[in-house]
């Protein structure tokens, strides 16, 4: 399968387009928080790719080089008062940074914002990948 490349905004036009503004989750903004990954997503040097929570975190594993359990990793990297404290923040309209892998320098950000979002019920997350 070829990966496509857009940003975030051509993304959402996109699915708006096929009737699809509804599968969007409003709790993300259309920028990741950091000025390096944003440069990268907004001259298509980085996808944004939908998942599901289990998805980004067995990623993130990847990326990191964790070899116990997915239960481990969260167990041992998500604070959960920090997820209950984005989840109240998403259901008061609260928008957050996209999350992000980045395979080339091994990093993520945004457990905790995807948990959050899960448990607002979204089941999948857009998620800015780095190759």
């Amino acid at each position: 399968m070829k990966e496509v490349k857009m940003s975030f905004k051509e993304l959402m036009k996109f699915m708006q387009g096929i009737g699809l503004e509804d599968e969007l989750p409003d709790c993300f903004s259309d920028k990741t928080g950091f000025k390096e990954y944003d440069e990268l997503l907004n001259n298509n040097g980085a996808g944004i790719h939908y998942m599901s929570p289990t998805q980004y975190f067995l990623e993130c594993m990847k990326v990191q080089g964790y070899k116990k359990s997915l239960k481990e990793y969260a167990d041992e990297t998500v604070n959960p008062e920090l997820v209950e404290k984005h989840y109240k923040s998403m259901v008061e309209g609260g928008k957050f940074p996209l999350p992000f892998i980045d395979h080339v320098k091994g990093h993520q950000e945004g457990r905790h914002r995807v948990l959050a979002a899960e448990k607002m019920g979204v089941d999948s997350v857009p998620v800015v990948i780095i190759r």
